[in-house]
């Protein structure tokens, strides 16, 4: 009998990544959900964090211009750390990902190095599904037990908010014209 073992540098790999997700399901359709979503301006208007994950204050392309496949966008967080998003995919309006890099503060810096994120969006009756993906590559493998606990007490936390924030953002009733009821 043939057994297998798993190899120890694709286990070590393994271990050293942490991932988490968290979806909504959002009343409109996935155009507009995308677009709100990788504009700009919404994390700053969404993402307000969670214990030691601090929200997102500003988010700019660097250079200026649009964000578009292989913009670099630096955010600023309200704990004075910045990051560096480097978009990977804008495939409107059905994902987009990015990775993320930078100066990150204590207690997260002792942990991670550097993170993934991956939004998809898939149509739903007449609304949208979203489904957001994060993957933290860790300092090292002993940081995995409180990374762990960390990320998933507090990081999709901070995920699950910022998505109910971008559904109230989306779903608020349209200001209506001056003068019409």
């Amino acid at each position: 009998m043939l057994a297998l073992s798993p190899d120890p540098l694709l286990l070590g790999w393994a271990l050293a990544t942490l991932k988490t997700s968290s979806s909504i399901d959002i009343e409109r359709g996935p155009e507009t959900v995308f677009d709100f979503i990788i504009h700009v301006d919404s994390p700053a208007k969404t993402f307000r964090g969670y214990g030691p994950i601090p929200a997102v204050e500003r988010t700019e392309v660097v250079g200026g211009g649009p964000l578009v496949e292989g913009a670099l966008c630096r955010i600023t967080s309200s704990d004075g750390s910045a990051a560096e998003r480097l978009i990977t995919v804008i495939d409107r309006p059905t994902r987009h990902a990015y990775k993320l890099q930078g100066r990150f503060r204590a207690p997260i810096s002792y942990l991670v190095k550097s993170g993934a994120g991956e939004w998809r969006f898939a149509p739903i009756g007449g609304g949208t599904r979203v489904v957001w993906e994060f993957a933290f590559e860790l300092t090292g493998l002993w940081a995995w037990p409180m990374a762990y606990l960390l990320m998933t007490l507090t990081f999709r936390r901070a995920m699950r908010d910022c998505l109910v924030l971008t559904k109230q953002c989306l779903e608020e009733p349209l200001p209506q014209p001056a003068g019409q009821h």
